[in-house]
């Protein structure tokens, strides 16, 4: 998905007065993201909140939503000349570096969540003994029937003893 919202990019290689060309490379990227986002659908559980991974296509749809936005606004402010017309270009070269921009700050910030969750998760699934495959659960001491550990904070760490090995 990185990939196809990038390619939407190339819009502003093509010359800004064939609006009905770039719309095209952008609307063909962007019913693919959506395509994309259908597939992703059908193969995760349905959930009550947003994955990281449903927030991050719908960046990516919004971005390459935008961008098709921007080329329209660019065509339409060269065909109402409302500006000069030897200054189109430099409008269009910086809308396509900003578009640039915006894209990497989107795939920037999701890779940091990305990794800030994976951390969070791989922390939450060490048991200090190098058995990452087990997972504790830290919940207050009222939610179980019996306890594995407590710690000072007042929470319960309970997880399957056979899981780990102890007899």
């Amino acid at each position: 998905l990185a990939m196809v919202s990038f390619a939407v990019l190339f819009a502003f290689g093509i010359p800004h007065d064939d609006l009905a060309d770039r719309l095209a490379h952008a609307t063909t990227l962007f019913l693919t993201a959506i395509a994309f986002q259908v597939v992703v659908a059908n193969n995760q559980p349905n959930l009550d909140y947003m994955t990281l991974m449903d927030k991050y296509i719908q960046a990516t749809n919004l971005f390459i939503f935008a961008v098709m936005i921007v080329i329209t606004c660019i065509s339409l402010v060269s065909l109402r000349e409302v500006v000069e017309a030897n200054f189109i270009p430099h409008i269009d070269e910086s809308a396509s570096i900003m578009s640039l921009l915006v894209w990497c700050f989107i795939h920037l910030a999701f890779l940091v969540r990305a990794i800030l969750a994976w951390r969070s998760e791989h922390q939450a699934n060490d048991t200090g003994n190098g058995d990452a495959a087990f997972r504790w659960e830290a919940r207050p001491c009222a939610a179980y029937s019996t306890i594995v550990t407590q710690s000072s904070s007042g929470f319960c760490y309970h997880g399957s003893i056979d899981t780990i090995g102890i007899s």
